[in-house]
């Protein structure tokens, strides 16, 4: 397909069935075709997110960001990208950024409190954790 929607929905389509391989070409085809295909590069991040690749994804989420600033899921994406390195006070920024941007992402909420957790912020892990249940309860599962 030469259709940017065409290209991302198959990319999803890959990227759904776990063969990440042919998902990539896919959103790579696309940004060739128009490098501000902002979609490619959040499902880029979230495939390397998939693969343990968090500073690819990392790079992936910047990308995106530059086109859709502020985006609460990308920003909390992101943050969890950090705190999977253990670079806690950057996952917290982008996950703190994330609830400012959208306060009703529970993910965002989960992320930080677990975050906090390792911080060793004990009652402010308990709040955000409260919070993320509040918004979805599945959110934990």
């Amino acid at each position: 397909p030469k259709s940017l929607r065409a290209l991302n929905g198959r990319g999803l389509m890959y990227m759904h069935r776990g063969t990440f391989d042919k998902a990539l070409a896919d959103f790579d085809t696309a940004l060739a075709i128009d490098p501000k295909f902002d979609a490619a590069y959040f499902n880029r991040g979230l495939i390397f997110i998939d693969q343990d690749r968090q500073d690819r994804a990392i790079r992936e989420f910047d990308a995106y960001l530059k086109l859709v600033p502020h985006d609460a899921e990308a920003l909390s994406a992101k943050g969890e990208c950090y705190r999977q390195l253990g670079d806690l006070l950057l996952a917290l920024e982008n996950l703190d950024e994330a609830i400012r941007q959208d306060p009703t992402q529970a993910l965002a909420w989960y992320r930080r409190s677990r975050t906090k957790e390792t911080l060793g912020d004990g009652p402010g892990a308990k709040a955000d954790k409260a919070e993320a249940l509040r918004l979805d309860p599945a959110v934990a599962d």
